[in-house]
């Protein structure tokens, strides 16, 4: 099948022994190509950034190469609204540009990440929506490491909003042994009482390392999210890492066999006493959510479950 991805990322993607990257849309490209698909890539975010020329050489390479299918990320918005795409959205419909609300829409199949994103664009009218999340993983990218030692007790990794700061900071007080690593946005300060625990920036295999070495990793779920889906559900079980999360969408994992779970700061802080104590306990859990993972949770998965649908 001839596949066209039109994505906000430009992947450096090589025909011949690609090379993985930490972009997801480079996961997506090499599970297709796996999977035996012919993939051409169009990228939103090259030059020239101006949406009716963007517009006029998606169209032009749609009539060249003639797709079968032609998947759309959202992220940019560089297109004028076209119809009869499979649509990838991570984030609400309410925060995404009228034009790429349009381009859902318009969508024969829109993939969330979330069942409430998905309750928001069925409200617009939309065609068909499911509920299948596009994160997942990479098992090449994302794996439990030969010979590393789980030297870090607890981390987290993620953007550090202020929102997420103040959470951060509440659960610091029950779990002492907490390393953070995260991204500070444009304007957004670090808190002081989070300074002993920040660990600066993580960014591709550096965050692959920093989940093989920790014994338990945090999940916040983002506020727009009413379950998970979003890519730390899937990418910490990958590392045999035990998953403690404050939501999961028990469709994925199973709460105490495949992950832990947590209701608030002091309940997080028990969970990591007992797991750290219980070694043994936590090992069990973390390799059964591994397992779970790679059964069910790679961009394999996701595309082969995408075709079915199509069909």
């Amino acid at each position: 099948m001839k596949i066209l991805l039109v994505t906000p990322v430009n992947p450096k993607l090589k025909q011949k022994n690609p090379l993985p990257d930490w972009q997801p849309q480079n996961h997506w490209y090499l599970a297709l190509k796996a999977l035996k698909h012919k993939v051409k890539t169009f990228s939103l975010t090259d030059f020239p950034n101006i949406k009716l020329i963007k517009t006029i050489q998606l169209k032009k390479i749609i009539k060249q190469y003639k797709p079968d299918e032609i998947f759309f990320s959202a992220g940019a918005d560089r297109i004028y609204p076209f119809k009869n795409t499979v649509f990838f959205s991570g984030v609400p419909a309410s925060v995404l540009s009228l034009n790429e609300r349009n381009i859902g829409l318009q969508a024969k199949l829109i993939l969330t990440n979330d069942q409430l994103h998905a309750d928001q664009w069925r409200k617009l009218a939309a065609k068909k929506v499911i509920c299948l999340p596009i994160s997942a993983i990479d098992s090449q990218f994302f794996n439990p490491g030969k010979n590393i030692k789980k030297t870090i007790d607890v981390s987290f990794i993620g953007t550090l909003f202020p929102q997420r700061q103040k959470e951060l900071i509440k659960l610091t007080q029950y779990i002492p042994q907490l390393k953070i690593w995260g991204r500070l946005e444009q304007e957004v300060k670090l808190f002081p009482e989070l300074t002993s625990f920040y660990q600066g920036e993580a960014w591709g295999n550096k965050v692959t390392k920093i989940y093989q070495q920790s014994k338990i990793a945090l999940n916040l779920v983002p506020q727009h999210m009413v379950s998970s889906g979003n890519l730390r559900t899937f990418e910490i079980p990958a590392t045999k890492t035990l998953m403690l999360t404050d939501k999961i969408n028990s469709y994925w994992y199973q709460p105490d066999k495949h992950i832990a779970v947590f209701k608030n700061p002091q309940q997080a802080g028990e969970k990591v006493k007992y797991f750290l104590s219980h070694p043994q306990a936590l090992k069990q859990i973390a390799l059964a959510g591994y397992q779970q993972t790679i059964k069910n949770h790679t961009y394999k998965h996701r595309f082969q479950a995408i075709f079915k649908l199509l069909k």
